[in-house]
């Protein structure tokens, strides 16, 4: 558990969705013995036990985890901002006149989850930054796995371009894209290629995304969900190399190391840590929930200036 324990007897949570996204809260609420009040659904199936679609339920509780289908986030938030902390699911909004709104709206108490700012791969970014490496000139983000091969993903609003139009690059691109403005300042996405190339459902199964820097470097991201699982970020900076692959995450460094001939060769191992993806996605999901319960708890705002990185993020998906 990462953070002290947190006292939230007197506030009630809900949760609404109850898909892959809403179980992983749930089983990370846990962590400090805490279980939604309620789980709210629009549209009840059988079998959908201990679950409400009454939304008066939900407007009783003043700690919201927003966890629907991407479409439906602007009503909900339009609908529950207010006295309600709202820790709301990336994207937060699908189109530009909804994050113009939303940036009215928001009185401070939405938390947007780019977990993937507490990631371990963030955090050796944050090392690199600090290592004199440099200007970032190149980076190549992949990230593969096979969920498009999954029985139940054809029927899955992952797959329903009306209800999830950018598809794969909405869900697992936003990520990359928001943890490269993170940590660099981005100047423009040159070009997005979606494709559908499983065949199943309406939407976007793959994408291929370059983005341009303001100091004049590139990023590409690559993800899909008809591939093997891997995933390999490289980042070439000025004086040094950042890599995370299924092997780990290395820092090298400097540049100017030569072998016996005068050559350059491969810089040595400055850092170099073992990682498991699912494990470091876990406790960055984790940390950010728990970055979401202490200003909760304090009954504090959240940092202006992550909302405005959250909305510029969600403008380059639209």
């Amino acid at each position: 558990m990462i953070g002290a324990v947190l006292i939230f007897a007197n506030r009630r949570i809900a949760l609404i969705g109850n898909g892959s996204q809403a179980q992983r809260i749930k089983a990370t609420l846990k962590c400090w013995d805490l279980e939604p009040h309620c789980i709210f659904k629009p549209t009840l199936r059988e079998g959908d036990s201990g679950i409400t679609d009454d939304f008066d339920k939900v407007r009783a509780c003043d700690t919201i985890f927003l966890c629907s289908p991407n479409k439906t986030h602007f009503d909900y938030l339009k609908s529950l901002i207010g006295e309600r902390y709202i820790f709301c699911e990336k994207p937060p909004v699908q189109s530009h006149n909804h994050i113009d709104a939303l940036r009215k709206l928001d009185n401070g108490k939405i938390h947007y989850n780019f977990n993937l700012r507490y990631s371990e791969i963030s955090n050796f970014l944050l090392k690199a930054r600090n290592s004199d490496f440099g200007e970032l000139i190149s980076a190549s983000i992949t990230i593969s796995h096979g969920l498009a091969t999954k029985p139940a993903y054809e029927t899955s609003w992952r797959a329903n371009s009306s209800l999830c139009p950018k598809g794969v690059f909405e869900i697992v691109s936003v990520h990359a894209v928001d943890l490269i403005g993170f940590h660099f300042d981005i100047a423009n996405i040159d070009s997005n290629e979606l494709s559908n190339r499983s065949g199943l459902g309406t939407g976007y199964d793959t994408a291929n995304t370059m983005i341009s820097l303001i100091n004049g470097g590139r990023v590409n991201v690559f993800s899909t969900y008809v591939g093997p699982y891997f995933f390999d970020w490289t980042f070439v900076f000025e004086n040094g190399l950042l890599i995370a692959d299924p092997s780990g995450i290395t820092l090298r460094g400097p540049r100017a190391v030569f072998d016996s001939r005068g050559f350059f060769k491969l810089p040595p191992i400055i850092e170099q840590q073992s990682v498991d993806s699912n494990e470091d996605y876990a406790q960055s999901l984790e940390r950010s929930v728990a970055v979401f319960l202490d200003t909760t708890q304090r009954n504090d705002t959240f940092d202006p200036r992550n909302r405005d990185l959250s909305l510029f993020s969600n403008s380059f998906i639209i």
